[in-house]
Order: structure tokens, then sequence, then C-alpha cells
């Protein structure tokens, strides 16, 4: 399962500018504090400052980087170029306390990886399907 492609993007405005590494890869650099994205911490800042709301802060999770676990594309990530699927679902549960909710993902045995959103204030799980379940993103 760690083998399987998923897809980066620099940001969600740009759906041309992308890369395709292994899952494997992409979660080692989740669970490395030393390796998130400058543009997370812009965002926490402003999150912490101004609330989910403010234009500044919009502005700074639009410019994100992203990853679509559901697999590989052909040319521009959109729904119509989607080439293969990961067999990874990917379930965001907003305002908990994610310590806890990863623990209790954790227990269930379809879940790959959980970690913690870009706003601190959530979780993003993998969960394991069949394949042929994701057509697109």
């Amino acid at each position: 399962m760690m083998d399987v492609l998923v897809t980066t993007l620099q940001n969600i405005r740009n759906s041309c500018d992308k890369n395709e590494f292994t899952l494997e890869e992409v979660l080692t650099r989740l669970k490395n504090p030393g390796t998130i994205n400058p543009h997370v911490q812009k965002y926490r800042e402003l999150l912490s400052k101004y609330g989910k709301k403010d234009d500044r802060t919009i502005a700074a999770k639009n410019n994100l980087p992203c990853i679509s676990f559901s697999g590989t594309y052909h040319d521009k990530v959109v729904n119509d170029n989607f080439a293969q699927s990961s067999g990874i679902f990917l379930v965001d549960i907003d305002n908990v306390d994610p310590s806890s909710t990863k623990d209790k993902l954790a227990k269930l045995p379809h879940t790959i990886f959980a970690f913690t959103s870009p706003s601190e204030t959530g979780v993003k799980a993998g969960i394991r399907v069949d394949p042929t379940l994701i057509t697109s993103d």
C-alpha cells in the first residue's frame, strides 16, 4: 500500500503544477516537522490572529500545497483526467481534538494514516477502499 502513487500540487489554484510521489514519501514528509511548508506556517499564524473568515486567512489557505490521495492524473488535475486510483479514500474531520481522534482512527482496521489538518483543529485520514470504487477525485 505504501508504494501507491498520489498526486501533489503547489496549491489548489494551479492544477497543472503537479508531482507524483509514493504514499510513503508523502507521509514521511508530513510526519517530519522540519519539512512543514512555510505556507502552512503562515496560514496557521493568520488563522490564529484573524480567524478563518478573514480574507488574508482565506488567501493563505488557497495557497497551501495540496495532496490528492485518490491517485494520479493525466496532465491537469481535474476529474476528467483521473488516471489511476490509489485505493485511498480521504476523510476530513473538522473541529475535533486531533490527538484523540487520530488514536481512535488508528484502531479501525481500514485506516492507513491520520494526520492533523493544517488548521490544527481537525484530522485527515486515509481509509483503504477497493481501488475500483474511486473513479475521480
